[in-house]
């Protein structure tokens, strides 16, 4: 009540001085935007605008906007951008919701965005075609996989059963391991890897292979610490929203196509 009084006497006075009185109404909603955060595929200019693009953040954007929430999007390493959730430094990401991350976030409910894992290799790797024929997560086993700091799912797929994973900083480096043959395969959602491959040239080098391996269902995940919390039902709405009047859709079909 002692800012309303505040701001009612100041409104009076600047009304008198015919000046706008928005100023007060900035101060007394004076809330810090969200914080999106995002994973950074690699750490070059080269490929640094791209996280925030991916078709689930678009998507995520897109129901924040439809909640009225003001927000920013900052690509990150993907274990430091968890971390930084957990801790409370940034309020929300998009992803699998797992066990682990239910004791420092809250999910909603309804997915944002179903993600098939495809397998990627080398175009010349010589056992391409025994790759290809790849359809179980254990026949993975013979093979050297490749992934990148943060991968929750390799990490809890594969190695936690005993594989061997060769590990690397980014997405960005994985895939130009492979494309040297320094490896056999990584496991990667097509929306993800393909515009990376783009970016770095790699598009005649590293290919996609036909084998989906899993298929994720992506949610909006916040931070218990965040200030925003209690605009989860807003966004739960949004999302709804946006399953109804077709925009996932809409908004996957096109990530689909470029990602082809």
């Amino acid at each position: 009540m002692l800012v309303s009084h505040r701001c009612a006497n100041l409104a009076v006075r600047l009304l008198l001085l015919a000046v706008p009185w928005a100023g007060c109404v900035a101060a007394s909603a004076n809330e810090a935007p969200l914080r999106l955060a995002a994973a950074s595929s690699s750490s070059s200019a080269e490929t640094e605008q791209l996280p925030c693009s991916k078709v689930y953040l678009q998507l995520a954007q897109e129901a924040l906007r439809r909640a009225g929430i003001e927000y920013t999007c900052e690509a990150l390493p993907w274990r430091r951008a968890q971390m930084m959730v957990e801790l409370g430094e940034q309020d929300a990401m998009v992803t699998l919701a797992t066990a682990d991350r239910a004791e420092y976030s809250v999910a909603v409910d309804e997915p944002l965005y179903h993600l098939p894992l495809h397998a990627f290799t080398s175009a010349s790797h010589p056992r391409r075609e025994e790759l290809a024929k790849l359809r179980h997560i254990s026949e993975l086993r013979s093979w050297q996989v490749l992934s990148y700091l943060g991968d929750g799912w390799t990490q809890s797929h594969l190695e936690s059963t005993g594989m061997s994973v060769a590990w690397s900083r980014d997405l960005a480096t994985v895939l130009n391991q492979l494309a040297l043959q320094r490896g056999d395969l990584t496991i990667a959602a097509e929306v993800e890897a393909m515009p990376v491959i783009r970016a770095l040239g790699l598009s005649d080098r590293v290919v996609r292979l036909p084998n989906v391996f899993d298929t994720l269902d992506f949610k909006f995940l916040m931070s218990k610490q965040s200030p925003h919390i209690d605009k989860l039902p807003l966004i739960a709405a949004a999302i709804r929203s946006m399953r109804e009047d077709g925009t996932i859709e809409r908004i996957s079909l096109q990530a689909q196509s470029k990602a082809e």
